[in-house]
């Protein structure tokens, strides 16, 4: 804890991420402690996503609690009904909301009530979906995301709260066994426990052994980048397969801030592409690499950022043309299955009034004059493994409003483009 909280210097200000849970309420007390011998200006920042029934009761309890305390609270409410990948959006537009506050305060840090418990848990889902050696190092701190609470375990939190009679909210969600977190927490980890009582403490010693090994890792990756994020193909073919894999870690890491959205699987297909030596193109995870001329150049994809989307059921407007954030589609899907996510490479659909066959995105996008520098930033609204519209440009012929419907989806956007 004093490690971390060290970084920070006299006279910041700090962001809180209060959820009203056990966990943020400690937080908010522990650096409430440390405002006037650091003179720190602490605001809290609530996101209500509206998911749960005493959501409302958690950002009134929260508000309560900084107005006691004497410091600032921000919230913000989303809707997330009908999203899919509830817990990967979630996060995200928790992140997006933090990041706008730390540019409206001018803060330095980020500050999370992330545990010990939380660490154990996210190594296990990591293991579960594949993931580099990082990913077994549980969650650290970042550029300005700071964790003070990393090596503190969760039974600790509670003591510490019922000893001083600290009041929070509890989460009614975490017992329920449909999110994959909670099914770590409630069935995984239970059975381990009662084969070792210690496992926070075995688990502990685990991740510190691993980020030593990691730690080796990245730094022969940066003796072999220097300060350039591209490299020889030649050479990068000589080095050992795992210092490969820590070479595009690490360009990953450099590119995006984390490594939030890249596993192993995806370090092997590049991998795979790259030591062709083809002048190929291909992706690691949300950045782009080409290979030209024996050198391997890599590039962040300018994506989307989706706070949220909405699928809703209305009568058959009178016109169905599609507008700047709203698309008109069958009534005949099942709403909870609708996604969104950006243009992948061999993409292909639909288009309106295609009768037969298929056409690729590529092609349309040039078809339509779309600059390239831009495609990634138009969402791709799917249905299971099908497209249903490109953002608001194009309707699939598979998906849309048929003659004489009485009813339609309205799908509702709100996008902001990423920074590139």
């Amino acid at each position: 804890m004093k490690e971390t909280l060290n970084k920070i210097k006299k006279g910041s200000t700090v962001i809180i991420a209060l959820s009203g849970g056990p966990d943020s309420v400690y937080l908010l007390h522990l650096v409430k402690k440390l405002e006037k011998k650091l003179d720190l200006t602490i605001i809290t920042g609530h996101l209500n996503h509206g998911i749960r029934r005493n959501s409302g009761r958690d950002e009134k309890f929260c508000r309560k609690l900084c107005k006691k305390l004497e410091v600032i609270f921000e919230t913000e409410k989303v809707s997330l009904r009908g999203v899919s990948n509830l817990e990967e959006k979630a996060r995200n537009l928790r992140y997006e909301f933090f990041e706008n506050l730390k540019k409206k305060y001018n803060a330095k840090y980020i500050l999370t009530g992330h545990h010990l418990n939380d660490s154990i848990e996210t190594v296990f889902l990591n293991l579960t979906r594949g993931c580099s050696l990082s990913g077994l190092t549980g969650i650290s701190d970042q550029k300005y995301v700071l964790r003070p609470l990393k090596n503190i375990t969760k039974d600790d939190i509670l003591k510490y709260l019922k000893k001083h009679k600290i009041k929070c909210v509890i989460d009614s969600t975490n017992k329920q066994n449909k999110y994959s977190r909670n099914k770590i927490r409630n069935l995984v980890i239970t059975v381990l426990k009662k084969i070792n009582p210690s496992l926070e403490k075995t688990f502990k010693k685990n991740m510190e052994n691993f980020e030593k090994i990691h730690r080796f890792l990245e730094d022969e990756a940066r003796k072999f980048l220097g300060k350039k994020l591209e490299f020889d193909v030649k050479k990068f073919k000589a080095k050992n397969d795992v210092i490969q894999s820590a070479i595009l870690e690490l360009i990953y890491r450099e590119k995006t801030d984390g490594t939030i959205g890249l596993n192993s699987k995806q370090i092997e297909m590049a991998k795979t592409i790259i030591l062709k030596n083809k002048n190929l193109e291909g992706h690691l995870g949300s950045i782009s690499f080409k290979t030209e001329y024996g050198i391997c150049h890599f590039e962040e994809k300018k994506e989307v950022k989706t706070s949220s989307f909405t699928v809703e059921k209305i009568k058959c407007p009178s016109s169905l043309k599609s507008k700047t954030h709203t698309i008109y589609v069958t009534s005949d899907i099942d709403p909870a299955l609708v996604t969104l996510r950006n243009w992948q490479a061999g993409d292909k659909f639909q288009p309106l009034g295609m009768k037969r066959g298929t056409k690729k995105l590529q092609d349309f996008f040039t078809d339509r004059k779309i600059p390239e520098n831009i495609r990634h930033s138009i969402p791709i609204i799917t249905y299971k493994k099908d497209i249903v519209a490109i953002g608001n440009l194009e309707i699939s012929e598979k998906f849309k409003v048929k003659e004489k419907s009485t009813s339609a989806f309205q799908i509702t956007l709100a996008s902001k483009k990423a920074k590139s």
